[in-house]
């Protein structure tokens, strides 16, 4: 009974972590409606990329687009491949990028050899951070509704990043996140809290 009720509570925890929720909901300075959905990540030749699936709507018509953000080169020229699983390509082209600087903290690193210690100062480094919304047309979106990606390439300037495998969960997060988005796109945007509202 116990593993029973151990499996079921997993199961749901799984359920929930996997769960898309909307992160973003606002007009923009142009009186377009955003939304976007929370991230996920994925490991690409080492790099981690995070995916957010985001909507902009104004009257009758929607722009959707793909943000890719990551620490590997993302140019305004960068291109990414999706390979489905009835071997369709959905090519991408990345728009407007921007990049963001932050710093890795100053740490030190003790290796013991018997009894003696060496110590090392590991700098602080500043490392560039990309982001970039590569949009998708209506027919690509309903692809990636209906496919499973198998392959992914992104560009690097002159070379590229691939990942053939493991991108099961990008493709359930791609199906949820668009259900999620038109679901919240049938509902009147609520306008901001007040920080003195129920205070």
């Amino acid at each position: 009974m116990k593993k029973l009720l151990i499996v079921i509570v997993l199961f749901a925890v799984s359920i929930a972590l996997d769960a898309q929720v909307i992160q973003v909901d606002r007009l923009d300075p142009s009186g377009a409606r955003q939304i976007m959905t929370t991230g996920t990540s994925v490991k690409i030749e080492g790099y981690p990329y995070t995916f957010k699936l985001v909507a902009f709507t104004k009257g009758d018509s929607s722009l959707w687009s793909l943000s890719v953000n990551s620490e590997a080169f993302i140019s305004d020229n960068s291109e990414m491949l999706l390979k489905l699983d009835n071997d369709e390509i959905v090519h991408l082209w990345a728009g407007k990028v921007s990049v963001s600087t932050y710093s890795t903290p100053e740490h030190y690193i003790t290796f013991h050899f018997g009894s003696i210690s060496t110590t090392f100062v590991d700098p602080v480094q500043e490392k560039n951070y990309y982001t970039s919304f590569f949009p998708l047309t209506d027919e690509q979106l309903a692809l990636l509704e209906r496919h499973a990606i198998k392959k992914i390439r992104i560009s690097l300037g002159p070379s590229y990043l691939e990942k053939g495998s493991g991108l099961r969960k990008l493709s359930s997060w791609l199906s949820k996140g668009s259900r999620v988005i038109k679901e919240r796109m049938q509902n009147p945007m609520v306008g901001p809290k007040s920080i003195t509202d129920g205070f």
